[in-house]
């Protein structure tokens, strides 16, 4: 049986799906660090709605640390990494666990057909998700996608499961839990980095894991970062991860010495870091998710993507795009000249930048 928006099937669950019932809930959790970012809102909701439940979430390793002060979470299973048969045999030897588990109620936030088959294949009762990839077979409860859906931001995306399962409440914007222990950890950074409190700090992330049409120009970042080092009380730290390691080498090697770089730390110390920040300017990626999370306001440049879908959430975040006809193209490389982003000046970036300062100074002087 199938229901075909959040009404039928909240009604129908009603019957159905009893809260009473269910004592245990596994959610499968997003691929992505931004996406990871942006369901926070309906996995609290889903706490809500089963406010006594055991609820675990399955996902990546690396993923992991965003929860690690999370208080609506109870446990977190590892998505196994590799390929191949390797892969395939320890995903079975995840369905035993899951099965031993004994789980009442899978949420399933990713649209893939795989990530269905998991808690299909290892008994989980009751099943949601949206009807996506040909998986309808395997969820018990199947969401449709409507066009209204995909053209809202993707935290509306990932609610609308939360609403089928019966929150009421209207969404809040994401927020990340940073514990003693990550802010001891970005306050010795700094402190090694001879960052000191009454500087300015800006965090760059001028790379992109999903490709890079996302990305501005990397030549364009580095002549950014070296007129704003400019100002002495400016401090420039080049975040990213690991597989953009390159890239920020080589940004710091064009600033000789004029940055610190953070790269490939661990994500709740980078949001520690990032909440450290006056202003994080980025790519459409998952730190621009993260800082938008912790209230450090955004300088987001956007280009094969689109800002409302995906833009980050919060107050006081600011975007450059350009409106071109072949933009948003959501592809990983551009095909043709990347004009989406090229038609982006240093001038026009400096200009938002130095405005949000300048906001920052005259708040900080009348304080």
């Amino acid at each position: 049986m199938m229901w075909s928006d959040v009404s039928g099937i909240a009604s129908a669950m009603k019957h159905v799906l009893k809260k009473e019932t269910i004592h245990k809930i596994l959610i499968r959790g997003v691929n992505w660090i931004g996406d990871t970012v942006i369901t926070l809102p309906a996995i609290r909701a889903i706490r809500n709605v089963f406010p006594d439940a055991h609820i675990e979430i399955l996902l990546k390793p690396q993923l992991a640390s965003l929860f690690k002060q999370c208080t609506f979470l109870d446990g977190c299973l590892h998505y196994p990494e590799g390929s191949g048969y390797d892969l395939i045999r320890k995903e079975k030897q995840l369905v035993e666990t899951i099965r031993g588990k004994t789980f009442d109620l899978a949420v399933i936030f990713p649209r893939s057909l795989r990530s269905a088959l998991i808690p299909y294949l290892a008994g989980i009762p009751f099943r949601v998700g949206f009807r996506t990839s040909h998986r309808g077979i395997l969820l018990t409860h199947g969401l449709k996608e409507t066009e209204a859906l995909l053209r809202c931001h993707q935290v509306e995306y990932y609610y609308h499961i939360a609403r089928a399962l019966g929150a009421r409440e209207p969404w809040e914007v994401p927020a990340i839990s940073i514990g003693r222990e990550e802010h001891g950890w970005a306050h010795d950074f700094l402190q090694h980095a001879g960052i000191a409190d009454n500087h300015l700090v800006i965090g760059i992330n001028a790379g992109s894991t999903y490709g890079s049409a996302k990305c501005w120009q990397p030549e364009k970042f580095a002549e950014l970062a070296r007129r704003l080092t400019g100002d002495p009380a400016v401090k420039i730290i080049l975040i990213g991860g690991s597989n953009n390691a390159l890239l920020v080498d080589a940004l710091a090697l064009h600033l000789d010495g004029r940055a610190v770089k953070a790269v490939g730390h661990d994500l709740l110390n980078l949001a520690a870091l990032v909440k450290r920040c006056h202003l994080v300017i980025s790519n459409d990626t998952g730190p621009m998710h993260i800082a938008a999370a912790v209230g450090t306001p955004v300088v987001a440049l956007f280009g094969s993507t689109n800002p409302t879908t995906t833009g980050p959430l919060g107050k006081d975040h600011r975007i450059v795009r350009k409106d071109v006809q072949c933009s948003p193209c959501l592809k990983r490389k551009c095909p043709e000249n990347h004009v989406c982003m090229s038609c982006i000046s240093v001038d026009e970036v400096e200009q938002v930048v130095q405005e949000h300062l300048e906001r920052y100074r005259i708040s900080s002087t009348s304080a």
